[in-house]
């Protein structure tokens, strides 16, 4: 199984980001989209491409 070092996820993680945005969904759209919890609140979904270190 290949492994993804953090400079791959953090650039992934800005590609998705940056389709998503695209595609003008909102924060509950995207959410659902990337399964996320509804406990997530729009400011850090929006933080997600800066972040230094990304989920998995």
């Amino acid at each position: 199984m290949n492994t993804v070092d953090q400079d791959q996820r953090q650039t992934l993680t800005r590609a998705t980001m940056t389709v998503l945005d695209s595609w003008n969904l909102g924060v509950e759209e995207i959410s659902a989209l990337l399964g996320l919890p509804e406990s997530v609140r729009a400011r850090a979904l929006h933080q997600l491409p800066y972040l230094r270190i990304v989920p998995c």
